[in-house]
């Protein structure tokens, strides 16, 4: 036992305490009856943790959805009855007169496809110019 090394010596321990659990529990176990069964058994605690837990987990899944469900209704029924929450008024923009008798038209295409919303995927400025009927 001199030469062992310290992690012989701790598997060594390891192995003489299960050993000793084992022997403990041989001893402590309660006796069979006729049909094979044991008398008293019970299901073993882990069981009975884990069936705990998940119950615990399912009803904090419950509870948060719960929340923001009523949390979703709350702020959709403040922003209905909020007053200072109107439409602003934006009025009508005609835009400025050229002075040389210009025009500018923006020129926007757009991308959608089935039902999706489209969206402006080029966008132009073309400039006529009335004085020499060019289009730029």
């Amino acid at each position: 036992m001199a030469n062992m090394t310290r992690m012989d010596r701790h598997r060594q321990a390891e192995l003489e305490k299960e050993q000793n659990k084992r022997k403990n529990n041989k001893s402590n176990e309660e006796p069979q009856l006729q049909n094979g069964s044991q008398p008293n058994q019970k299901k073993p605690k882990k069981i009975k943790k884990k069936k705990k837990k998940s119950k615990i987990f399912f009803l904090i899944v419950i509870a948060l959805i719960v929340l923001s469900v009523v949390g979703y209704f709350k702020g959709v029924g403040s922003a209905k009855l909020d007053k200072n929450n109107k439409q602003a008024d934006v009025g009508s923009f005609l835009g400025e007169k050229s002075q040389d008798g210009s025009t500018n038209v923006l020129l926007l295409g757009s991308d959608s496809r089935g039902e999706d919303q489209g969206r402006s995927d080029s966008i132009m400025i073309a400039h006529y110019d009335k004085k020499t009927n060019n289009l730029n």
